[in-house]
């Protein structure tokens, strides 16, 4: 009868840890923004910002470019004059949920001889790889250079991260670990 009792407790404790709900991380990849000629270093910088920003809540898989440009490789595209339709199709090959791309439009003018940055606006779109459907749009406009890439970058994850769920709408992206 006592072995009975702590049979019966044993798979009810066991069927109660296991039915406990896993969090499955969301597959996501950040694409290099487009940008004007000769300002890739700038693209390339504010895209692994971004990645940054994102894995920074453990809801979020980041999958690296250089595992989608293998994948675009293997399959015959090249990343230059890439349409979103190929993004989307490397996305499925490696499970990815959701693709982050978009531009960024870079100004600048010479004062008494120096390049000197005038204004930073950032468009991205959060896109659906299942279906294709943008789910979601972030716009940040900055009038700085050193400074607006990580602030561009963390508001515009904030952004996504709040649409995906992952982070409530008040909370500090610094804060979480």
């Amino acid at each position: 009868m006592g072995l009975r009792i702590l049979i019966i407790i044993y798979l009810l404790t066991n069927s109660i840890l296991f039915s406990q709900d896993v969090i499955v991380p969301i597959k996501l990849a950040v694409t290099d923004f487009s940008i004007k000629k000769g300002y890739e270093d700038l693209s390339n910088a504010f895209s692994d910002r971004l990645e940054i920003e994102l894995m920074r809540e453990n809801k979020i898989r980041v999958i690296s470019r250089s595992k989608i440009a293998i994948i675009l490789e293997e399959t015959k595209l090249q990343l230059s004059g890439l349409t979103e339709e190929s993004l989307i199709e490397s996305g499925k090959l490696l499970g990815i949920e959701y693709l982050v791309t978009g531009s960024i439009a870079y100004r600048e003018f010479e004062l008494m001889g120096t390049i000197i940055p005038k204004f930073t606006s950032i468009q991205s779109k959060l896109i659906n790889v299942e279906t294709g459907e943008i789910v979601g749009f972030a716009t940040v406009d900055d009038y700085h250079y050193a400074s607006s890439i990580g602030y561009c970058a963390e508001k515009i994850a904030k952004q996504y991260l709040i649409l995906l769920g992952c982070i409530a709408p008040n909370e500090d992206i610094n804060a979480i670990k």
